[in-house]
């Protein structure tokens, strides 16, 4: 089941001010949730599965790539959101520049 008002957010933890803003206007501008890790991972839980069930539940995800570039989990989740794009039409994976990036230096 998805759920059609939340925006799965992914992004390197150092760029997690960008997230959050994001985030913000997102609920501001539109009315519609985010998937952002701090707000949405609970304690104890499998921070993977919570991951992989929300990029399977949300229409779409934002894929934010900055100067600071890949994170680790970062680059997963990427890959997690571009293999639901392949296998799922009305899946949408937004990647989206932030300043400063190098996006040739930057290959997934």
């Amino acid at each position: 089941m998805t759920d059609p008002q939340k925006v799965f957010l992914s992004h390197n933890s150092k760029d997690k001010p960008w997230a959050r803003a994001l985030a913000e206007a997102l609920a501001k501008e539109l009315d519609a949730d985010s998937f952002l890790d701090e707000h949405s991972i609970q304690v104890g839980e499998r921070w993977d599965r919570q991951i992989q069930e929300a990029i399977e539940r949300c229409p779409v995800a934002l894929v934010l790539l900055g100067s600071n570039g890949w994170g680790p989990v970062h680059r997963v989740e990427a890959m997690m959101a571009l293999e639901r794009a392949r296998r799922d039409a009305t899946f949408r994976f937004v990647p989206v520049l932030l300043p400063g990036v190098d996006v040739e230096a930057q290959k997934i």
